[in-house]
């Protein structure tokens, strides 16, 4: 096996398995947050996910979401 494909191995073990279930829950927070705050439902306005998911740094097993409103 070379080193790229033992390279490409790593990432795919690494890779974020539960990224729809992140980006449910911040839809779900950034639609409460506008309701409250802003009088829209909008899923995505008004917020910036920051962090490591937010840079694509995250990696398997992230259990958070850094939002900046």
């Amino acid at each position: 096996m070379s080193v790229s494909n033992m390279f490409q191995e790593f990432l795919g073990n690494i890779q974020v398995d539960n990224s729809s279930n992140i980006s449910t829950r911040y839809g779900e927070i950034t639609a409460s947050l506008n309701k409250k705050f802003r009088d829209t439902e909008s899923k995505t306005a008004n917020s910036l996910q920051v962090g490591s998911y937010g840079r694509f740094t995250g990696i398997k097993g992230i259990s958070d979401l850094d939002i900046a409103r």
